[in-house]
């Protein structure tokens, strides 16, 4: 509960800073920040019938064949959480992009939400380093693992959400983590470029 409240409080000191704040849920908006100054949009759910059209477009136009594309559709309104999951418009584009590379791969369509969600981790990770030499590895997530638990309980003034690269250095033990496997995949962005702060 405390560490609840510490980060709510933070958010709501950040959020002041912000031009722009997206969430996925109503409730990660901190406190009064649409009343201090911003308007709120949500996006409305699909309907079965908008949901099919848009899956079939993105579809489309990534060059996926018709019988696929058709094929997708009953995959998806035979499972119930990609059901529920294909009323977002975001997680439509989401199951069109995995139904891609399930094409491209051959191999088959996840059924459930946490399959999506690895996929969608997988496809974001590949793009991240399409143009990097050095790819992402399972040894630099721990690591990142490893910071942001560090952040939450072990820095000095934890909880902390803005940080630099010194810290990454304390908290991992690596020097190059940083320039090598954080920077080059933007998993990382500058809060203040004028005193290094960092923040995820």
């Amino acid at each position: 509960v405390l560490l609840r409240r510490d980060v709510q409080s933070e958010l709501e000191r950040l959020a002041r800073r912000m031009t722009v704040i997206v969430t996925t849920r109503p409730s990660g908006l901190p406190g009064g920040h649409v009343a201090h100054q911003n308007p709120a949009y949500r996006v409305t759910e699909l309907s079965p019938e908008g949901s099919h059209g848009l899956l079939k477009g993105w579809c489309k136009q990534a060059g996926l064949p018709a019988m696929d594309i058709k094929r997708l559709q009953e995959h998806v309104d035979l499972h119930p959480d990609l059901q529920r999951m294909a009323r977002n418009p975001f997680l439509v584009t989401c199951l069109s992009a995995i139904a891609v590379k399930a094409h491209r791969s051959r191999t088959q369509l996840p059924r459930r939400r946490l399959e999506v969600y690895k996929e969608c981790l997988g496809l974001v990770k590949s793009l991240r380093y399409a143009n990097q030499v050095r790819e992402f590895t399972d040894g630099d997530e721990a690591l990142l693992g490893r910071l942001a638990h560090w952040l939450l309980q072990g820095a000095p003034g934890a909880p902390r959400f803005t940080f630099k690269v010194s810290d990454i250095e304390s908290a991992c033990g690596d020097t190059t983590f940083y320039t090598e496997a954080v920077r080059p995949g933007r998993l990382i962005s500058h809060w203040d470029t004028e005193d290094g702060t960092l923040y995820f």
